[in-house]
């Protein structure tokens, strides 16, 4: 009976140790890029979205794109670093595809495969200004102007005839938080 039982622990023990993983700090960490989102979600038609983007393990800068860029249109992208000294990338995609159409956001580091973050899928649009009240409007109306900007512009404008371009309503905030400035011609 004893003999038995030895020989069972025997196999264990050879079973644990054979498929033990080996201590962390002898293997060797690969570079990768971390997510702020990882979860697919819908996005309205026209509207856009911020990634945060952080890279572990290296500063090599990653490729960052949509797999259908006639779904999600790719925008800025700006460069910092964390508490940690690590790059961050914020990084902007824009829902331009019909409402159903879906695409995901990649990041690819040199020398690796790329890497599927989530996928976002196009909504209908955002109902106009003009069919509903919303905090948008009211700003807006506080402020005693309506204020314009284009998907790709870097400026804001009070005439959405400006420059000839496609303008859409906008608040002063959401145009400062989108790091816009104010248009030369329209503005001042």
């Amino acid at each position: 009976m004893k003999k038995r039982n030895m020989s069972w622990v025997a196999l264990l023990l050879s079973f644990v140790l054979f498929f033990a993983p080996f201590p962390t700090s002898f293997a060797a960490v690969e570079p990768y890029v971390e997510s702020d989102t990882t979860m697919d979600f819908t996005k309205a038609q026209g509207d856009y979205y911020w990634f945060k983007f952080t890279v572990h393990g290296s500063h090599a800068d990653p490729q960052i794109a949509a797999g259908n860029g006639t779904v999600l249109k790719t925008g800025n992208c700006k460069k910092l670093k964390n508490a940690e000294g690590e790059d961050e990338y914020r990084f902007q995609v824009w829902a331009i595809g019909k409402p159903g159409e879906a695409s995901a956001i990649y990041t690819t580091l040199p020398g690796q495969e790329p890497v599927k973050h989530c996928v976002i899928t196009v909504g209908d649009p955002l109902p106009s200004t003009s069919n509903r009240q919303t905090a948008t409007e009211t700003s807006s109306t506080k402020q005693g102007r309506t204020i314009y900007v284009t998907r790709t512009g870097k400026k804001y404008h009070y005439n959405n005839h400006c420059n000839g371009g496609t303008y859409y309503e906008s608040t002063l905030e959401q145009a400062l938080a989108r790091g816009l400035g104010p248009c030369k011609k329209c503005v001042g």
